[in-house]
Parts: structure tokens; C-alpha cells; sequence
């Protein structure tokens, strides 16, 4: 709403394609969460500017927060149908894989492909067996 919040130098992670100018945290600090923002135990997503404010203002909850800018969204049954239809790959929550920071790889790889090599690793899922959206069926890219 055009207020000035605490000013820091951190990465804010852009995602969307929906609400692509609203400013979302993800966080592990139980004092600011509530039954509302709770996504699963210890995990807690909100839009408050007063808890960003408190995010921000203590150095020891930086490596338990992240800051997002837009979000995504499905409608009713969507996201239950992709289920079903295998677009996605269910792996177990792992707080290290929102909050630990990750150097970039040997071969150039950045954060996100480190990340999401890790996640599918973790799940039992072999990352060069995913075949990206509008890839061809063959399985080389």
C-alpha cells in the first residue's frame, strides 16, 4: 500500500502467474503464525505487513523466512484433476528445502535447478527421467 517496511538486501523470489504484485512470506516462526497462515507444522504463509515488520527486524529469523511475489492458483477440482493425472510429483515437506540456502552448482546450475533436483531426489524421483512440459515424448532435451 505504497508504506515503506523495514529496508533489507535479500532475495524475494518471484512466482505467479496470479496476484503477481503482492508480497507474500514464507516462514518458520511460530509467534507470527496462526491457525489462518498454517500450511503444515511449522510452516506458515502470510501477507501481513505487521509480521513482515517482526520478520524483518530480527537478524536470527533470516534464515527462516522467504519473501515472495505472486502466487499461483487453481479453481475448483483442478488441482485434485492434475493430481490424478500424474502433472505432479508429491514428495514429503522438508523445511530445508524452502529455508536452507544453496550454493550454485559445479556446472553453472543456478538455485532453482539445485533445488528442484534435490526435491525430486528426496521423493525417490530420478530428475533426468522428468520430461518438461511441451518437450517432445522421446525424452531428450
Amino acid at each position: 500500500q505504497g508504506e515503506t517496511l523495514a529496508e533489507f538486501q535479500e532475495d524475494v523470489f518471484e512466482r505467479g502467474p496470479v496476484n503477481e504484485d503482492n508480497l507474500f512470506a514464507l516462514h518458520c516462526v511460530e509467534e507470527y503464525g496462526t491457525a489462518d497462515t498454517e500450511i503444515t507444522d511449522d510452516l506458515f504463509m502470510t501477507s501481513d505487513p505487521d509480521v513482515f515488520q517482526h520478520l524483518l527486524e530480527k537478524k536470527e529469523y533470516a534464515s527462516k523466512r522467504r519473501f515472495f511475489l505472486g502466487s499461483s492458483g487453481w479453481g475448483a477440482g483442478q488441482l485434485e484433476s492434475e493430481l490424478r493425472a500424474g502433472s505432479w510429483v508429491m514428495v514429503p515437506y522438508d523445511r530445508k528445502f524452502v529455508f536452507d540456502v544453496f550454493s550454485p552448482g559445479d556446472e553453472g546450475e543456478s538455485w532453482t535447478e539445485i533445488i528442484w533436483k534435490r526435491v525430486l531426489k528426496s521423493g525417490g524421483v530420478d530428475p533426468l527421467t522428468v520430461v518438461a512440459p511441451g518437450s517432445s515424448d522421446s525424452g531428450y532435451n
